[in-house]
């Protein structure tokens, strides 16, 4: 009897090695000699069952009979990693300093099989659509009611069968709505179908590309060209908000289809998937697949093996829809490419861009960056040459810019100082009133970021910042100390303005919640709704409030960061920004850009319509050079000035920052642990060119009872990969693994 075949495996734990396994006669399907490369198992590991992914075939020196032997294989239809994506994950693994089963795991689909199964699914008869034909007020149309109507014309608009559950989520349907009626009356035609893989509902009727002009036309042409070259070539689409860059996107992903290739398209949040599904379903039907945190794991699965098998051919979803299995990858897409949502929080740290640039390369696909404000590494990038900068520099229908207006709220917070501080000021009030009056729509943003950590002068606007690492300093032990979470420096927080001398503010701020209740008080006929992670978590509630709000059932929208992007409405005439400057304390060397950034596409969502717009913009700081470029939508200004601060104190991207935190039980251990790991790479990476600052306090974690310290590694961009190799020799050592994370700044 032969040996059983071995395989190495590398499991789903922050282990620096792989594993050998056994491969049970029984996991092994007729017509393979082992396991494939790729293909999902479950082994121990000590006492414990973990997930991992077969990387090939396993050497082992001793006798094999002693390996343990793997527990359990899904029953996938295909190995679920395809040769790229373990390559891919190869690469992540390096990069953020992980182990390969984390990223790889990653990667891989939810647990679940991957077969088909008989749902309840509906199709429209003849006389369905006959009836839902017939005008309104005949007695036999009478008998529909409005819930009756909204299912045959969901029904009428789809192809093939359609389960009765997505029916109900569709429509957003009571759980135990029953179709009974319709099919006794011979509207509906129910029956159980295959639906294991099956495509969500897609427009019969699609949408037709309209005219580009142009400047659209010419991005879209030598993205085109690119395309047909099937090399890498790399794009970056600067275009003003509102100056299509969606079409030429979508003239990319059409011209990569008509090759037999791929796309993969990507945004930040998943408010904008719910849009961007809209507009590339309408065009590309049921070739769609969608990925993000917000679908169920059954869905997410359903995607990922439409995808992997060859059914759908363009993927679209948030960060994590770069690890999408696409055949023939032939474009991928990041919009807001600047965005901050595309850097991942937890193991494994990556950064979408940067997977996204290493997958496109790998696969001589085109990449696309597209951004109204992009990142100042994307923009060094199109400087030197790596990428080719493509510009749409007016808005589709030659529509203005919306007109943007500062108000300084140091005068009015000095004026009514006391227990609920300012919130709206005139100018705002006035604007919101006038808009409504009107019949238009208004968004109203509150600049959450760092705001109730940051120490600002009321007269000059100045934020309390470190003098060796140019970072806002944050409040720490309720108040007492000022601490830079850059080099550790505290020091006991100003009483008073070192450079004006006027009064300190420590920003408590309010919520969104508070600036609803405000916006209520000014407009008590007017429905105000939030749109914030708070209000949106139940399933459904963002398209809901999205749907609302285009058909003008929402007058004003008040909300966060997640209202700042992408969002094309055409009612809204007004944006109002509260705490504008808020995010400017954040201790963060990005904290400029991200306030720019977010200031100019906030203002870019007034104006998309007939009508003009207006942004009004509020602040505690109208000189700062990020907010008043925002206002007169200048990024060249912007990016001049930003460009030299960044060279100058060594900041990306004229360098490379590696954060690595430890974590402890109690401050003493997290101090002792801190400095130890502090001195241990300050012997290692000093000599070899690379400072080490800290230990820092650093910022809190999710749990109450782990203390943090912080330690920033920075180094050229050449040396980055000798931090690398250090790190991961770091991480050789299974305790302190468990201790620490490190992430390498995109």
């Amino acid at each position: 009897m032969s040996d059983p075949p071995l395989v190495e495996v590398a499991v789903a734990r922050p282990a620096p090695r792989t594993f050998t396994y056994r491969t049970p006669p029984e996991m092994v399907a007729p017509g393979e000699t082992t396991l494939p490369p790729g293909a999902r198992v479950e082994a121990p590991l000590g006492r414990s069952r973990v997930r991992g992914v077969v990387l090939g075939p396993g050497t082992f020196s001793g006798d094999a009979g002693a390996l343990k032997p793997l527990l359990s294989r899904p029953e996938d239809p295909l190995p679920a990693l395809p040769a790229d994506l373990l390559s891919l994950g190869r690469w992540v693994a390096a990069e953020t300093v992980c182990s390969l089963g984390l990223a790889l795991d990653a990667m891989a689909p939810p647990a679940g099989s991957a077969s088909a199964r008989k749902l309840l699914c509906a199709r429209i008869t003849a006389e369905g659509i006959a009836r839902l034909a017939e005008p309104d007020a005949t007695p036999a149309a009478a008998r529909l009611s409005g819930d009756d109507r909204r299912i045959l014309t969901l029904l009428a608009l789809s192809e093939g069968a359609v389960p009765l559950v997505r029916i109900r989520g569709e429509l957003e349907l009571p759980r135990g709505r029953s179709f009974s009626r319709l099919a006794r009356e011979s509207f509906l035609d129910i029956r159980r179908e295959s639906a294991g893989l099956a495509p969500p509902p897609a427009p019969k009727q699609r949408s037709a590309p309209p005219e580009l002009n142009r400047e659209q036309r010419t991005a879209a042409d030598a993205l085109r060209a690119a395309l047909a070259s099937r090399e890498f070539g790399g794009f970056l689409l600067h275009g003003v908000t509102g100056s299509g860059k969606t079409e030429v996107y979508l003239d990319a992903v059409a011209a990569a289809l008509d090759q037999g290739r791929s796309a993969l398209l990507l945004v930040p949040e998943i408010a904008l998937t719910l849009e961007m599904e809209r507009l590339v379903r309408s065009r590309f039907g049921t070739r769609v697949a969608v990925f993000h945190s917000g679908l169920t794991a059954k869905q997410r699965r359903e995607a990922f093996w439409r995808v992997r098998k060859g059914e759908a051919r363009v993927a679209l979803g948030a960060r994590s829809a770069v690890f999408a299995p696409v055949r023939q990858l032939g474009l991928v897409v990041l919009d807001e490419e600047h965005d901050a949502a595309y850097g991942q929080d937890e193991a494994p740290r990556y950064h979408a861009r940067r997977a996204a640039w290493f997958r496109a390369r790998a696969a001589g696909a085109v990449l696309v960056l597209g951004s109204a404000t992009p990142s100042l590494e994307a923009t060094r990038a199109a400087q030197t040459g790596a990428l080719r900068r493509l510009r749409l520099t007016r808005r589709v229908g030659g529509r203005p810019l919306a007109a943007v207006e500062l108000v300084d709220m140091r005068p009015v917070l000095r004026e009514r100082r006391g227990p609920r501080p300012a919130v709206l000021s005139p100018l705002l009030a006035a604007g919101l009133r006038e808009a409504i009056a009107a019949g238009r729509q208004a968004l109203v943003l509150l600049n959450r970021r760092g705001y109730r950590a940051r120490i600002v002068c009321l007269r000059c606007g100045e934020v309390a910042s470190c003098e060796r690492c140019a970072l806002a300093l944050s409040l720490h032990r309720r108040g007492r100390l000022a601490v830079c979470h850059g080099c550790g420096r505290g020091t006991p927080p100003p009483g008073f303005c070192p450079g004006c001398g006027g009064d300190v503010l420590r920003a408590e701020g309010v919520g969104t919640e508070r600036l609803q209740e405000a916006v209520a008080e000014i407009l008590p006929d007017a429905r105000v709704e939030r749109f914030d992670r708070d209000t949106t978590r139940a399933a459904g509630e963002r398209a809901r409030l999205l749907r609302a709000f285009r058909r003008g059932e929402i007058e004003v929208l008040v909300g966060t960061q997640m209202i700042a992007k992408g969002l094309d409405f055409p009612g809204v005439a007004l944006v109002g920004v509260v705490a504008a400057d808020a995010g400017l304390g954040f201790p963060d060397f990005r904290a400029a850009e991200r306030t720019f950034q977010l200031l100019t596409q906030v203002a870019g969502r007034a104006g998309r319509g007939e009508v003009g717009g207006r942004s009004v913009v509020q602040t505690l700081n109208p000189e700062h050079y990020a907010v008043r470029a925002a206002s007169d939508q200048d990024y060249a200004a912007f990016a001049q000035t930003e460009m030299e601060l960044r060279e100058r104190l060594g900041y990306p991207p004229f360098a490379r920052l590696t954060f690595v935190t430890t974590t402890a039980p109690t401050p003493p251990l997290a101090e002792r642990e801190g400095r130890e790991l502090a001195e241990f790479l300050l012997e290692r990476l000093a000599p070899r060119g690379v400072e080490v600052l800290g230990p820092a306090p650093a910022p809190p974690g999710p749990g109450k009872a782990i203390h943090r310290r912080q330690i920033l590694l920075r180094a050229p961009p050449a040396r980055q990969r000798i931090v690398r190799r250090w790190l991961h020799r770091l991480l050789g050592d299974p305790v302190l693994a468990r201790r620490t994370a490190i992430h390498a700044d995109p």
